[in-house]
């Protein structure tokens, strides 16, 4: 066997055991779980049944949803997420002073507008600012809050937890949370920021269309940690089809994402939130028809 042949092994070996270190953002998930797909009768986002990109999207490709964290207050950074060279999905924090810029750039050129919606953590709760989701509010507190930062932010479609390991542990508050986002017909994403978080259940609940995070890409903030992080979620991409990935408007973040995405077109669809959803919901009814036919 070749030098050559055995350093790659090598190399293949550390990227599948490599554990990232994520307690920087909060309680780590259980590695490797199946995202789950919305039930086909869930309340879907008005935005996402225009978008053109659905219907070329059938492929059989592996699905690849990559979500940037944390725009807004550096608009150098954020400016270069709203220019990746792949569909993604950018989360907006809110009453920050770059936002509304960089949404109506990112929506401007394909990528879905996210409000990345701040909740109260079981840590560091000094990092939370006046429009966080906590404990203590009331259900019309939360409600007026809620939209109040959605009202920030131009074009949101759907909308991901800033922090929220306590909160999203929380059922009657997340009850509250997504009666609302389903009266504003948005999608959800879990960040997952707690292996106990009951978010995602209290939106399907709902009727809305929810997804969960699987891997973060930089809880590590150096390059070679973030290709390894996205290796990590490409290979979970081929093994089960689909893959969420959050990363945040880093430097060494950006310029991986940057350097790599374009490299992987050819075997994988970068999709939006909305347009995965979408492709799923004409998928089930393609099938439908499908089944129909043979009765």
């Amino acid at each position: 066997m070749s030098s050559t042949l055995i350093f790659r092994l090598i190399l293949l070996a550390v990227s599948l055991v490599m554990i990232p270190v994520e307690a920087s953002v909060e309680d780590a998930w259980p590695k490797f779980i199946q995202p789950m797909i919305p039930k086909i009768n869930a309340r879907l986002p008005k935005a996402q049944t225009a978008s053109p990109n659905v219907s070329s999207s059938l492929t059989n490709k592996p699905v690849v949803i990559i979500i940037i964290d944390d725009i807004g207050d550096n608009y150098r950074l954020g400016k270069r997420a709203t220019d990746l060279p792949v569909a993604v999905n950018l989360a907006f924090l809110p009453r920050t002073p770059f936002a509304a810029k960089l949404a109506n750039r990112g929506f401007k050129n394909g990528h879905d507008i996210m409000l990345h919606l701040p909740m109260e953590s079981t840590t560091r709760k000094d990092l939370l600012r006046d429009e966080a989701l906590t404990q203590d509010l009331t259900t019309q507190e939360l409600e007026q809050k809620f939209l109040q930062n959605l009202a920030e932010i131009p074009h949101v479609q759907g909308f991901n937890n800033h922090m929220g390991s306590l909160l999203t542990a929380m059922p009657d508050q997340m009850n509250w949370l997504m009666t609302v986002a389903a009266e504003q017909d948005l999608y959800f994403v879990d960040s997952r920021t707690t292996a106990k978080s009951v978010a995602l259940q209290q939106a399907t609940s709902k009727g809305i269309a929810a997804l969960g995070r699987d891997v973060f890409l930089d809880p590590v903030g150096d390059q070679v940690s973030v290709e390894n992080q996205l290796t990590r979620g490409l290979q979970i991409a081929q093994r089960k089809g689909m893959v969420i990935m959050i990363g945040h408007p880093y430097q060494n973040t950006m310029e991986v994402l940057e350097r790599l995405l374009p490299n992987y077109r050819d075997q994988f669809q970068f999709l939006t939130v909305s347009d995965y959803l979408g492709q799923q919901k004409l998928l089930a009814q393609n099938s439908s028809t499908t089944g129909n036919k043979h009765q």
